[in-house]
């Protein structure tokens, strides 16, 4: 690995002029190679043919934070990546709850209730939470030293992320704004709207004979296990279900399947390892994406890829920073509110170590100490390269890493960058420490379809969001609006006649079982029948007495409810805090701002005052008060209205007789008189 020279690691940018419109196709100053592998003529049609279209076609890079959304537009030319534009949008830290305006005073002012006063530790962008006050913080990234080794969970902190929906808009339309509508769009995750999940994977015992057969091969395949841990670390493929149902022991939370990404890892103790990249349930990405697309102008806008900031870091690593087989990476991004740690052996992950209780805020050798202190308990063993990342004190974090590894090559990672040919927007403005991850995410998705790729395979974009929406052409000519016109109301036209008939039948069909089928005269059966009338009568009688019964005070609560909240809005500036059932009805207690207020709630509420005391509160008056209040029990006005419904209906029905007459008014049997 090449040190970088000291100007680099104090000053980024500075060996390029300004990037903007038009992009220099000149190589870098260190000479590199371009990234693809495939050599073509300058002059050749294809290579032309590449420039035209990566200088037509920027992509986005974006990388979400839990306290802001920074983007970077990266354009390719020949063999440099220029940075045409940097975005930074600060992220809501507020919940996405709506305030209650109902709890205001006529004069404008919150009034004092129980969850108005929002007490705030520290900068409200930090994220720090009641939980991380105290010592237990500070040991948090201690806790997984002594677990074992299937046991690994990272230590992010759980708390529920607001959507970017605005800040991704407003970042696409000054994309627009600048010339570069709808450009290819990929995201970057970090911490704690993705997880990360170490996973043991156990050997079958079919491979583990088929392994043991030849001795030879076995120790051919631990040499070159040594020498290329990464192309082929001596263990058999895993399919992914089998990760997948390792994950579901080892993970609480519910994922989704098509969203995780395996990591292979350096095996440990004869074992497989792998480093499941899951989505938080507090992610809420997926979310913005899909109300971004509902979007007026947003529904085209193409999204790449999701992915996280350690297979990002790793794979700019490795592209800017090429290391051979057999040397040892470590990884140490520094921030505001955490520190991350990823070791590499060869081209493989090793380990991935969250700090939360170490940042920016930390001395050097406070935070190589932790580092340091993470080699020796994952068994790394000599590192032979250090790459660091952070927004503040870099150079020193660079010195005091050459001090604890004073054979290691340093470096900086936005150096390294530079030098392999990302150009800063700027001669005298550097990549901010901030976009890094996102100018990872362009250039993976420049590099996507580069076989010898730096970068991890990760997607977790939703399969519903990597289409695009596509508008549909609804433009019609006007004789195809004439015939669907006359097409629909020519269907108006039969469904009409259609129903029409329909209620011809059924009138006819009432008509004729008007008549009996067969017509008893006798007295002892018309007995018969003015008896059991008689006693359906008496039944559906004494049923309405019982349901009378029951419906009388059945809403006497909810009539209460409404009578407190009628009361108290007539009233004005009256609060019920308390609402009770009692022996006389109800016992309230609440608060006022004015005394007669008071008075005149009680005697909207036909009640007693039972209690009457007086405070102020941010030198406000406040009453407070207690009383009991009647509530009677009556029928239910929906069952009132009813009634006086079917009465209505009965005093207006006339009795339905057959055409022609009732053929039994003027039939005379003198059995019916017997």
């Amino acid at each position: 690995m090449k040190k970088l020279p000291d100007s680099m690691q104090t000053h980024f940018g500075s060996d390029g002029g300004p990037f903007e419109e038009s992009v220099s196709e000149e190589p870098s100053g260190d000479g590199a190679a371009p990234v693809s592998s495939e050599k073509e003529s300058p002059s050749s049609p294809a290579k032309a043919d590449r420039r035209r279209r990566s200088l037509s076609a920027p992509v986005l890079g974006v990388y979400v934070t839990s306290d802001a959304v920074h983007g970077i537009l990266v354009r390719e030319a020949g063999d440099r990546y220029g940075v045409l534009r940097p975005f930074t949008r600060q992220r809501s830290v507020f919940d996405a709850e709506v305030p209650d305006l109902a709890a205001m005073t006529p004069e404008g002012e919150a009034t004092a209730t129980e969850d108005d006063i929002t007490v705030q530790f520290g900068d409200a962008s930090s994220g720090l939470s009641a939980e991380d006050l105290f010592l237990d913080s500070e040991f948090s990234d201690l806790k997984g030293i002594d677990a074992p080794e299937g046991d690994f969970q990272s230590q992010s902190p759980k708390k529920q992320t607001t959507p970017v929906v605005f800040e991704l808009k407003d970042i696409l339309d000054e994309c627009e704004a600048a010339g570069h509508e709808k450009p290819p769009t990929a995201f970057c995750l970090s911490q704690p709207d993705v997880e990360y999940v170490e996973l043991l994977i156990l050997k079958d015992k079919k491979e583990q004979s088929e392994k043991d057969k030849s001795k030879k091969e076995a120790k051919k395949a631990k040499k070159k296990e040594q020498e290329d841990v990464a192309e082929a670390p001596g263990f058999p493929a895993v399919k992914r279900d089998k990760l997948l149902a390792r994950l579901e022991e080892e993970y609480e939370n519910p994922f989704e399947k098509e969203r995780v990404a395996f990591l292979p890892m350096t095996p440990r103790d004869g074992l497989q390892r792998f480093l499941a990249v899951v989505p938080s349930p507090e992610e809420s990405l997926a979310e913005s994406l899909e109300l971004l697309r509902e979007q007026a102008g947003m529904r085209s806008v193409p999204f790449r890829s999701v992915d996280a900031e350690v297979p990002i870091l790793v794979g700019l690593t490795r592209w800017a920073f090429p290391v051979e087989a057999h040397e040892n990476t470590a990884i140490v991004r520094v921030g505001n509110e955490d520190t991350l740690v990823i070791l590499l052996q060869g081209h493989t992950l090793h380990h991935v170590e969250h700090m939360r209780n170490v940042s920016t805020f930390d001395g050097p050798d406070t935070i190589c100490s932790r580092v340091l202190l993470q080699q020796d308990v994952q068994g790394v063993g000599t590192v032979h390269n250090v790459v660091v990342l952070s927004g503040e004190r870099e150079n020193e974090l660079v010195q005091g890493f050459g001090a604890f590894y004073p054979d290691a090559q340093v470096g900086a990672l936005r150096g390294g960058l530079v030098e392999r040919g990302v150009a800063p927007p700027g001669s005298d403005v550097g990549l901010p420490a901030q976009t890094v991850p996102a100018i990872g995410m362009a250039l993976r998705t420049i590099m996507e379809r580069q076989k010898d790729s730096p970068f991890y395979d990760v997607n977790m974009l939703p399969k519903r969001l990597r289409k695009r929406r596509r508008k549909l052409n609804v433009s019609v000519a006007w004789h195809t609006l004439v015939a669907g016109v006359l097409l629909f109301f020519s269907v108006l036209f039969f469904v009409g006649l259609y129903f029409s008939q329909q209620g011809d039948i059924a009138e006819a069909q009432a008509r004729v079982d008007a008549y009996p089928d067969e017509i008893d005269l006798s007295g002892p059966a018309l007995q018969a029948q003015i008896d059991s009338l008689q006693n359906a009568y008496l039944r559906i009688n004494n049923t309405l007495n019982v349901i009378d019964s029951l419906l009388v005070g059945s809403d006497k609560w909810s009539r209460g409810l409404a009578h407190t909240s009628t009361a108290s809005s007539s009233s004005g500036s009256v609060w019920v805090s308390s609402w009770v059932p009692s022996a006389l009805g109800l016992k309230m207690t609440g608060s006022a701002t004015n005394r007669a207020q008071v008075v005149q709630f009680a005697e909207r509420m036909d009640g007693s005052i039972e209690q009457l005391s007086f405070s102020q509160i941010r030198e406000y008056p406040v009453y407070e008060f207690t009383l009991d209040a009647p509530v009677r029990d009556e029928l239910p006005e929906v069952a009132r209205y009813l009634r006086e419904q079917a009465q209505v209906a009965d005093a207006n029905q006339e009795p339905l007789e057959p055409e022609g007459g009732d053929p039994l008014r003027d039939y005379d049997d003198g059995s019916v008189n017997d």
